[in-house]
């Protein structure tokens, strides 16, 4: 729904990680427009914000790894 960037996008802090900020655009049927936090090194979406600061969604802590090795997991034949 919100695909649009409204703003520029911003380097942030989020949980210690760089991340990285855009304000998103509304759709027609929706009155505000939302901020988008996503990791910088990752792409994860962290939080979805109210412009107003308030949490919509969002992550209270993180950690990524450990790596999986390829052919960790095998699907069912």
């Amino acid at each position: 729904d919100f695909t649009r960037a409204a703003s520029t996008v911003e380097v942030v802090s989020y949980l210690g990680r760089q991340a990285w900020q855009v304000t998103l655009a509304p759709p027609r049927r929706k009155a505000a427009p939302i901020v988008a936090i996503l990791d910088a090194a990752t792409g994860a979406r962290l939080a979805y914000q109210r412009v107003d600061g308030g949490l919509l969604l969002g992550f209270v802590e993180v950690e990524f790894g450990p790596v999986v090795e390829p052919g960790a997991f095998v699907p069912p034949s």
